[in-house]
């Protein structure tokens, strides 16, 4: 049941996360705006967070799946374990399939 406990833990990270971003905005803060770095890198951490947080989301219904449709599975296959491998491995292709942010934002002077 721990693993459950771990899923939902990191879930809720990365909805703050993302909530930040939405709270500084209401308030006139725009981080993306303060430098290229900061552009580059906020793009690339909303959108992994974002597309993370829907597949964690996946992979806790697949978890509970198995805990009520086959109990006796359930001690072989929702280890811990288990649970922080799927999430390394979500962690990694999101940030890989994001990661063309760093080269394909940044910030543009515009003339009014």
């Amino acid at each position: 049941m721990f693993y459950l406990f771990i899923y939902l833990f990191i879930y809720l990270f990365t909805c703050l996360l993302l909530q930040c971003n939405v709270w500084l905005q209401a308030f006139g803060v725009d981080v993306q705006s303060l430098s290229e770095v900061a552009c580059r890198a906020g793009m690339m951490t909303l959108y992994s967070a974002s597309d993370y947080s829907v597949w964690l989301i996946i992979a806790v219904t697949v978890e509970r799946y198995v805990v009520v449709c086959r109990p006796l599975h359930a001690a072989s296959v929702c280890r811990r374990r288990r649970a922080v491998s799927v999430m390394a491995v979500l962690v990694f292709t999101f940030v890989s399939i994001n990661l063309h942010f760093v080269w394909t934002t940044g910030l543009r002077s515009v003339q009014v």
